[in-house]
């Protein structure tokens, strides 16, 4: 099983460069989605594909070009399943680094591949997503 950095890393890079369908395929489906002040989501792959699309575009909107991410704590793994809670900052040319939201990711290995089963945003700073 891969460090919950090295897996947020990833996650981020994959959102900088636009590769949706890593993201989407790291999921296990239906995924869980928890939003601020919105009732949780059963989410489908193409429904993940279009938050992180919409997630990219809010990035630059807000003159943010670039995601990184910061694991701030790991559970250990218990049966198979771990939790991940990471902070995420967009960072631009002409802005200073921002925190822009905080996860936690709720994943299951089986079979030597660990995908995440539910998602929770305790913190989603983007005004664009927030009025989707």
């Amino acid at each position: 099983m891969p460090s919950g950095q090295a897996m947020a890393d990833w996650r981020a890079e994959c959102l900088n460069a636009g590769r949706y369908d890593l993201l989407v395929a790291e999921y296990a489906f239906p995924l869980a989605v928890y939003l601020p002040g919105q009732p949780p989501l059963r989410a489908t792959p193409r429904l993940v594909r279009e938050f992180f699309q919409s997630f990219h575009v809010a990035l630059a909107s807000g003159g943010f070009d670039r995601l990184t991410a910061r694991v701030t704590a790991e559970a250990l793994p218990f049966g198979g399943r771990r939790r991940l809670w990471t902070d995420w900052i967009g960072a631009g040319r002409s802005r200073a680094p921002a925190l822009v939201a905080q996860t936690v990711c709720y994943s299951r290995s089986t079979g030597g591949r660990c995908r995440t089963e539910m998602l929770e945003f305790t913190r989603l700073d983007l005004p664009v997503l927030a009025a989707a």
